[in-house]
């Protein structure tokens, strides 16, 4: 299933037939990532103008553009899938100590005496995600 949502008032704003479509997408996202506006339209039981009209009331420009979005989703589900079942908290852990061990080593005393004392204060720390350490908190949080 597509994790596709929308908010409230765009959902009051469909009519049954624009219901009828976002049930369809629900259900087969995957296909409708292959088909043309036209196959949708034929599928759906209505014009493609409007479909159209039903992509642009859910935000999106028209009907390439929601394909896009639902192919995207598809793939970062998948991708999230991945992630999840590669990690760990053994492999986390481990993750994390390794790369805490090689920056200490990069790092002065003082530095980690600076750094520690930052961790333990009221100030926002932001994480920043290229890689290391960071990294791997991020994918994890």
């Amino acid at each position: 299933m597509i994790s596709f949502k929308l908010d409230e008032k765009t959902l009051r704003l469909l009519n049954e037939s624009e219901n009828q479509m976002l049930r369809y997408i629900y259900r087969h996202g995957k296909e409708i990532c292959d088909m043309n506006v036209s196959e949708f339209a034929k599928i759906s039981s209505c014009a493609p103008s409007s479909v159209v009209r039903f992509c642009k009331k859910i935000g999106y420009s028209g009907f390439a553009e929601l394909k896009y979005a639902l192919k995207s989703g598809i793939e970062n589900n998948n991708q999230t899938e991945k992630i999840t079942q590669t990690l760990s908290c053994q492999n986390i852990l481990s993750d994390i100590s390794t790369n805490i061990r090689g920056t200490a080593n990069l790092l002065e005393s003082e530095d980690i005496y600076k750094i520690a004392e930052l961790l333990n204060s009221d100030i926002p720390v932001y994480l920043y995600f290229p890689g290391g350490i960071t990294d791997n908190l991020v994918r994890y949080l």
